[in-house]
């Protein structure tokens, strides 16, 4: 589970999982819009999950 309250929080996940211009995105959609990109950023996510282990996470 991730979890994050504000647009600048859920862009730290994409950039620790090497997506920079999709937390650029994240960053400039509006607040009220961004429910809209849930699915596409959890399926982002969830690739990049898939391929590290916990440990890996640990620095970030």
């Amino acid at each position: 589970m991730i979890g994050a309250c504000t647009n600048r929080q859920m862009a730290v996940p994409m950039r620790a999982a090497g997506h920079p211009a999709e937390a650029a995105a994240v960053e400039a959609t509006p607040r009220a819009d961004i429910a809209a990109r849930r699915a596409w950023d959890a399926g982002v996510l969830t690739e990049v999950l898939k391929t590290r282990g916990a440990a890996e996470w640990e620095p970030c």
